[in-house]
Formats: structure tokens, sequence, C-alpha cells
């Protein structure tokens, strides 16, 4: 995890798991310890993309922006037809 103001690791761990679709609400968890203040918004790549993670972030009043996998596979076309017009 990484303070937005300095740009700082506040946060981080390592596992064992595959991949880190069930890290996020501990991540947040172990910033805010860090901090000594529960953040106001949790920000993360698709890979903790999780709702059942989300949900426990967004129960402590943190706001979530995680996007899905299907969102972060979607390929941007710049100049296609659609987007010029």
């Amino acid at each position: 995890m990484v303070d937005e103001k300095h740009g700082l690791i506040v946060s981080s761990d390592a596992t064992n798991d595959n991949n880190d679709c069930r890290q996020f609400a501990e991540q947040i968890g172990r910033a805010n310890e860090t901090l000594n203040r529960k953040c106001s918004t949790a920000c993360a790549d698709s890979g903790y993309a999780n709702n059942p993670e989300m949900e426990k972030v967004a129960k402590q009043d943190i706001g979530v922006i995680v996007p899905s996998k299907s969102q972060a596979s979607k390929k941007i076309k710049p100049f296609a037809k659609r987007t010029l017009y």
C-alpha cells in the first residue's frame, strides 16, 4: 500500500496465494494501522477484484476503486471511429 501524498510504501506483505484477490481488506487494514487513521479511499488494480474483499473495506466507510478483470482487459483503440465521433 502506498501513501497518496508522499508516494511512500506504508504496508507490504508476501503471500503464498496464487493471486492478490483475497489480500485487499487485510492490506487496507495494515495501512490504516501504520498511518494511525482510516483511509478515505482505497484504490487497487484488477488483481484485487474480489467482491467479498471489497465489501469488507466498503463496510468500514472506505471508498473502493477497483476495476473488474473484464474492465481491465478491454483494449482501448483511441482512433477507432466510435471514439472520434
